[in-house]
């Protein structure tokens, strides 16, 4: 329901479908479409250098958008996965 609820995603399924995905965006702007990122894209989407050794503070969050996955309780949230 995540997905379906953002303006950005739902604007995208209008105009494209579902033959379009995946979608990554990045602060409610579409980066990328038809591919999964590389680890370097999401480095350089988030703004980490990929010479800069990542710590846990540097982590970047993701969102799980899948409601089945939300739903089966799989302990993920801003502090990490249990």
């Amino acid at each position: 329901m995540s997905f379906a609820s953002n303006e950005s995603a739902r604007a995208f399924l209008l105009v494209d479908g579902s033959d379009g995905l995946p979608l990554t965006l990045v602060d409610g702007v579409t980066v990328m479409t038809g591919t999964y990122p590389t680890r370097a894209q999401l480095l350089r989407f988030a703004g980490v250098s990929a010479d800069e050794p990542v710590t846990r503070a540097g982590v970047v969050g993701l969102v799980m958008a899948d409601s089945a996955t939300d739903a089966a309780g799989c302990g993920c949230g801003p502090e990490g996965c249990s």
